[in-house]
């Protein structure tokens, strides 16, 4: 698998995770008196940790993968 399609698939799984989070929270905490706003940062804060970490995979298996020059 190249790194661009694994940063990718790191990407669409990540994404998951604040999806789930926003569509329970929109169920259920909304109902319990959370405040909306709280939710809706929380939310974009998952959004760009997933967004980060799919983007910076690519870089990391490319560097992992060379050779070290110091070697």
């Amino acid at each position: 698998m190249p790194a661009s399609a694994a940063g990718l698939a790191a990407t669409q799984i990540l994404m998951w995770v604040p999806m789930v989070y926003l569509g329970g929270a929109s169920l259920v905490l909304l109902d319990l008196g959370a405040d909306p706003q709280q939710l809706a940062f929380a939310g974009f804060s998952l959004v760009a940790a997933a967004v980060l970490i799919g983007s910076s995979t690519p870089h990391m298996i490319i560097a992992r993968s060379r050779p070290d020059p110091d070697d």
